[in-house]
């Protein structure tokens, strides 16, 4: 898991968050927060190009266009199997983790970190079976 991963504002407008993925971006997607911290949606690398292709209204904020009530996410406490069994039904590549009683985002599980538990699984089960 990323923990405490970097978040967009919902008020940053597209036109902003267009700029931040040009320049600024060292991820494939960011979470987006509303005013209180809570989540609004992911927004993707891949969104990004269509919102330039498609001429989506630049001066719109992230928080018009994102505001997706069916983003999936899970909490600290789920089991990383749960995680991973929804990411697979979802089709989704990572998924935001939230805190249990805010519901505010601290972390975020891609595929990546689910192989390298898988590794580390792997790797303690091979030392016990000697």
């Amino acid at each position: 898991m990323t923990p405490a991963p970097e978040c967009l504002s919902g008020k940053q407008s597209i036109d902003e968050t267009i700029a931040f993925f040009t320049k600024d971006a060292h991820h494939r997607a960011y979470p987006v927060l509303s005013e209180d911290g809570r989540l609004l949606g992911l927004v993707s690398r891949s969104e990004v190009l269509q919102w330039q292709v498609s001429g989506a209204p630049v001066a719109a904020s992230l928080a018009e266009t994102l505001s997706d009530a069916s983003q999936p996410t899970a909490f600290t406490s789920t089991p990383l199997g749960e995680v991973a069994d929804l990411m697979v039904m979802r089709g989704i590549p990572r998924i935001p983790i939230l805190d249990p009683q805010s519901h505010k985002v601290v972390g975020l599980v891609s595929r990546q970190d689910l192989l390298k538990a898988r590794i580390q699984h792997s790797n303690i089960e091979m030392v016990r079976t000697r």
